[in-house]
């Protein structure tokens, strides 16, 4: 549905579905020379397939248009509602129903592609009206424990990158 609304070509969105289609794989384990019994893929794309990379970014790409319809966060003349580098996605508000109704397209946009999020790595931050550490929770579909806070005045080390959410 994504290639088709990019208005991709049907016969390269053929090609690319029955390449796919019913090709066989197996993975390797964390336990040295283990390797899984190989399996009928379905509708999946192969790790190391040279379109991978690009059908990823299509996926991804309609997570970001949807999500251009919410207010998200404006600095200036600048308005951000998400922003995604390579697998890692970040949505963006600065207010808290907006942002949860973006989690809502973000589950579902996900769900509908067969991706998951790690929850280990995923955060929570913010402020409310107060400037304090937001208390605000969001739960994801299937699971009891509410994301992660991140205090906003805590650095995180990304790509190298030193970051404070407080921009510092």
């Amino acid at each position: 549905m994504v290639l088709e609304r990019l208005g991709i070509d049907p016969g390269l969105i053929d090609y690319i579905m029955n390449s796919f289609e019913g090709s066989k794989m197996a993975m390797k384990t964390n336990v040295p020379g283990n390797i899984t019994p190989h399996i009928t893929m379905r509708k999946a794309i192969k790790q190391g397939c040279p379109l991978a990379p690009l059908l990823f970014a299509i996926v991804m790409d309609e997570l970001h248009t949807w999500n251009r319809k919410y207010q998200g966060y404006t600095l200036g003349n600048t308005r951000v509602q998400s922003r995604g580098y390579c697998d890692d996605t970040a949505i963006i508000s600065q207010d808290i129903d907006d942002l949860k109704q973006m989690d809502r397209w973000t589950q579902y946009s996900m769900a509908k592609h067969g991706l998951s999020i790690n929850f280990t790595r995923t955060k929570l931050t913010g402020r409310d009206k107060e400037r304090n550490a937001s208390a605000d929770q969001i739960y994801w579909a299937g699971r009891t424990k509410p994301l992660d806070h991140l205090d906003p005045a805590k650095h995180i080390k990304y790509l190298g990158i030193l970051i404070s959410f407080d921009l510092e």
